[in-house]
C-alpha cells in the first residue's frame, strides 16, 4: 500500500469532507448566521492542513530510497 502517498491515498475523503464545509459555510453565511459560517471556514482550513501534512509525510519507496 506504500505505492502511493497519503494524500493520493486520502484524497477523495478529504476533497468531499472539503466540499461539504464550504457548502455548509456558503449556505450559512448566505443566511446570515455568521457564527456557524465561522466554524465551517475553520473546518476547511482544518481539513486542508490535513491535505499539507499528509503531502509533506513522504512514504514513497523512490523517494525514500534516495535519502
Amino acid at each position: 500500500m506504500k505505492e502511493k502517498s497519503l494524500l493520493r491515498r486520502y484524497r477523495w475523503p478529504l476533497f468531499i469532507l472539503l466540499w461539504g464545509s464550504a457548502q455548509f459555510c456558503g449556505t450559512m453565511f448566505l443566511y446570515g448566521r455568521t457564527k456557524e459560517a465561522g466554524v465551517g471556514f475553520v473546518i476547511a482550513l482544518g481539513i486542508i492542513c490535513v491535505a499539507v501534512v499528509f503531502e509533506m509525510i513522504d512514504e514513497t519507496r523512490e523517494r525514500n530510497e534516495n535519502r
